[in-house]
């Protein structure tokens, strides 16, 4: 691939490029792009969301969206009875996975199966998301907040050892008039799909069982969550993978992003409370003489922290803020951008260094533009700064994204299905996404926010700010009249006059649907 040449524009086109490698990519009989191993690749699935809102729904690439993520959640990549998903799948059904579980694959689907929701509010979608939360929350959760890192594949010496079944052990644990439908939905009706044992794979959706068997739904979804808590109870008696406990920086703030960002979508505080009991973990744990670290030092090690560090944690920063408002996240946020900028930034060129200027010396100081299995933490270094410029009328901070976005643009041009991070800059850079700002009493914000929140659409940003609050800066702390509520939307650094009506400022939001 082309080096980065600095020589051009990011150019609108890329949109159609990505769009057009996507489609070249996907699978249409079992969903995700390439073939076997198949990884769900986060950033590209992220990516096409973002493009398929306001798509129609027979619409090839919102087809080829929505049918991948379905196809996903249905497989044996998902762990259908504790939740979260394994690394990859070894085949391209989606059946069988390498059952390793990553903190970051996790963290980066929870982001993906919340927005996904968003688009058309399918029910499995949600089951994804909510199935990912009871893993952090029940087997990866640390005493300090934070999550740990993975669950090995192996116990006992053996791979996927801990997540297997015989038709005969699943039979004898739950309800004998409900076993044929659970046998039909996972195979265990058909021959065995790992080494002569089964792995549960859903075959069929809930409504297809559902029409098979001529259930009622309520009574169905009823059994199955039964049946699937008392094999989950069983199988918590095996002996379990190995943890791998150490508590990675950037890793919890991917976290920290998708259980802030489902707070608000559902409207849950226990999600929200999740991700700040995590965000104070990292302050409380991951700082020492005024640096960010890679990983707690209750690890007993203090490595300095990488961009990907820097980056994903102020993304979490914006993302919790607007769950609520916390003047110590929008220190900790200018003061993470500021870093960036002092220890990360490519003065010359644009972009964001993979090490700090004062790490140890590298034969060559990496950039990266290209995205992962983890998402360039060049591309959400910018995104991250791009956005709390414009949430701060801090204009060193958007010129330093529109700089990093011109750095890459050669390659962004080129190959834009492996940039999908910068895509989402070049988006916002071009048409910026809608901010508000609501500052009303602190009793009248939860309101504002249960109705405001569910309706966004990736790239927008809304904040709930009491009135009374002290330590805003300027940019915000204008942002008020006499009113008991305000309402200020701006695009980029242009605000409207303010709204004080819920209903008027839903109005403007579904306009840009």
């Amino acid at each position: 691939m082309r080096e980065n040449t600095n020589a051009g524009a990011a150019n609108i086109a890329a949109f159609e490029k990505f769009d057009a490698q996507m489609l070249n990519a996907y699978d249409p009989d079992f969903g995700g792009f390439g073939q076997s191993p198949k990884f769900p690749q986060p950033a590209i699935l992220m990516q096409g969301l973002r493009r398929a809102f306001g798509k129609p729904v027979d619409d090839d690439l919102y087809r080829a969206i929505d049918f991948s993520l379905q196809k996903i959640a249905l497989g044996g990549i998902r762990d259908h009875l504790a939740g979260g998903f394994f690394r990859y799948s070894v085949d391209d059904k989606w059946m069988i996975p390498h059952f390793e579980k990553m903190l970051y694959d996790n963290a980066q689907l929870l982001l993906v199966y919340a927005q996904a929701f968003r688009l058309n509010g399918r029910p499995l979608y949600r089951e994804a998301f909510d199935g990912i939360v009871d893993w952090l929350r029940d087997e990866m959760s640390s005493p300090s907040g934070a999550f740990y890192a993975a669950l090995d594949a192996d116990s006992e010496g053996v791979e996927g050892k801990f997540y297997l079944w015989t038709p005969a052990q699943v039979a004898a644990l739950i309800d004998a008039d409900f076993y044929p439908l659970f046998a039909f939905k996972y195979g265990l009706d058909q021959a065995p799909n790992f080494e002569g044992e089964w792995h549960l794979h859903a075959y069929f959706s809930d409504a297809e069982v559902i029409e098979k068997f001529s259930i009622e739904a309520d009574a169905y979804a009823r059994q199955l969550s039964q049946a699937q808590t008392v094999l989950r109870n069983h199988r918590d008696q095996r002996i379990a993978p190995g943890l791998d406990d150490k508590l990675l920086t950037s890793w919890n703030a991917m976290a920290i992003r998708g259980l802030a960002c489902g707070a608000g979508l559902f409207g849950r505080t226990d999600y929200y409370q999740l991700a700040r009991h995590c965000l104070e973990a990292i302050r409380n744990h991951c700082w020492h003489d005024g640096r960010l670290t890679a990983l707690s030092q209750t690890s007993g090690k203090v490595l300095p922290a990488y961009l990907d560090d820097y980056a994903h944690l102020l993304q979490a920063c914006l993302d919790c803020l607007q769950f609520e408002w916390q003047p110590a996240d929008l220190e900790l946020a200018q003061n993470l951008a500021e870093q960036l900028l002092e220890y990360f930034a490519d003065a010359d060129h644009g972009g964001f260094f993979f090490t700090a200027s004062d790490h140890e010396k590298l034969i060559q100081r990496p950039k990266s533009w290209q995205d992962e299995a983890m998402p360039s933490g060049n591309a959400v270094a910018a995104l991250a700064i791009y956005r709390l410029g414009l949430l701060l009328g801090e204009q060193r901070y958007t010129r330093a994204a529109e700089k990093a976005l011109q750095s890459v643009a050669d390659n962004v041009n080129e190959n834009a299905f492996y940039a999908a991070g910068f895509l989402a800059l070049l988006e916002e850079i071009q048409h910026p996404p809608l901010l508000l700002i609501v500052r009303a009493a602190e009793a009248q914000l939860p309101r504002w926010r249960e109705q405001i929140l569910p309706r966004l659409i990736p790239g927008q940003m809304a904040f709930f700010i009491a009135t009374d609050t002290a330590q805003l800066p300027a940019s915000i702390a204008e942002k008020i009249d006499d009113k008991p509520v305000s309402a200020w939307i701006c695009e980029g650094f242009s605000c409207r006059a303010p709204l004080a009506d819920l209903g008027a400022v839903i109005a403007v939001l579904e306009e840009q649907q």
